[in-house]
């Protein structure tokens, strides 16, 4: 999902937070780790110029900086087996990709040449991750093994190619391209091959992800003038802007089950978090505060959404937790310091 250019922008100056952050990939060993899927949530958690990769219980307690590290710690992503966690880190300087035990132990740097990287996503069967990079000078899709073995570039055009999603069956990766001379959503398989353009509405289409079982494909466009959220076939036919509202709607997330997605929209002058079915029917606001809700994520079995929040005392934002249905609000993390993008392992 395009990531938010907010109070983490002023944090870090210069510091372009693009695109990124979202659900879980795949696997490694992960040690003797016992892992209850949906028992935990990660989050980014910025204080002055360090951004730590944190964790903590669904019930509030056990709240942990995993990376701990003076540098930038970004776009922490679960495996499936929720035992793994991929992310970027500038600690060397630059910004590579690194993973780590869910529990912070054993972290290992898997890319080394220097260049910028960030939207890390596991495959599936948590044997790979993909990211975007610009190791070639141009930015690019690429895919490395999880060991950190076969770097190879997927995509080589001369414009910028990122946002990759897997599948859920591994076999294709959807991504942005402005190599038609506008933003486009376009999918290719797993080894680079047959990328083939989806969107072509001369207009802005990013963050393409994948529905559960892998028909559909939902993602952002400015189509009809606002930042609105579209869903379409995973072959590009029926292309559907799902909200409609004309207002600036963002950060999709599909329920376990794909019939519905939540997301945040700027309604009445704040941000507020909705879901809606997929038919683009039963629209329904779950959050109704004054201040700004963002990021929702389902828990792996449906029944609730976290979600980022600066609401209360309005100083930092805060990692909270709700029913599916917006009951039972509760705020998770207690630090003095922005807590942002959680997700579920």
């Amino acid at each position: 999902m395009m990531r938010r250019l907010s109070l983490l922008l002023f944090l870090f100056g210069a510091l372009a937070l693009v695109p990124g952050c979202g659900g879980g990939g795949g696997g490694g060993a992960g040690g003797g780790i016992v892992v209850v899927h949906g028992s935990k949530i990660i989050f980014l958690s910025a204080l002055n110029s360090e951004l730590d990769i944190y964790i903590i219980d669904v019930d509030g307690s056990n709240e942990t900086n995993l990376s701990n590290d003076a540098a930038r710690d970004d776009y922490p992503v679960f495996s499936p087996s929720a035992k793994k966690i991929a992310f970027t880190s500038d600690r060397t300087g630059s910004y590579e990709v690194y993973i780590m035990d869910a529990d912070g132990a054993n972290v290992t740097q898997l890319t080394f040449d220097g260049a910028f990287k960030n939207e890390p996503a596991f495959s599936p069967d948590g044997m790979k991750i993909a990211f975007a990079s610009d190791i070639d000078g141009d930015r690019n899709v690429y895919i490395v093994d999880a060991s950190g073995a076969n770097l190879t570039g997927l995509t080589t055009d001369a414009s910028t190619d990122d946002h990759p999603a897997f599948s859920p069956d591994g076999t294709k990766i959807a991504f942005r391209s402005s190599r038609s001379g506008s933003p486009d959503i376009f999918v290719m398989d797993v080894d680079g091959m047959n990328q083939t353009r989806l969107t072509d509405n001369g207009r802005t289409n990013f963050t393409p992800l994948f529905s559960p079982d892998g028909t559909k494909i939902a993602f952002q466009s400015n189509l009809s003038g606002d930042q609105q959220i579209h869903v379409m076939d995973s072959d590009g036919l029926n292309q559907t802007n799902l909200s409609q509202t004309g207002n600036l709607d963002s950060e999709p997330a599909f329920s376990p089950d794909g019939m519905r997605i939540a997301f945040y929209s700027f309604r009445a002058g704040a941000y507020n978090i909705f879901t809606i079915d997929v038919a683009g029917t039963n629209e329904m606001q779950l959050t109704n505060d004054p201040s700004s809700d963002f990021s929702p994520a389902f828990s792996p079995d449906g029944t609730k959404i976290t979600f980022e929040s600066d609401r209360n005392m309005g100083t930092f934002s805060h990692v909270w937790i709700m029913g599916v249905d917006g009951s039972n609000q509760t705020r998770l993390s207690t630090m003095d310091r922005y807590a942002s993008y959680p997700v579920f392992n």
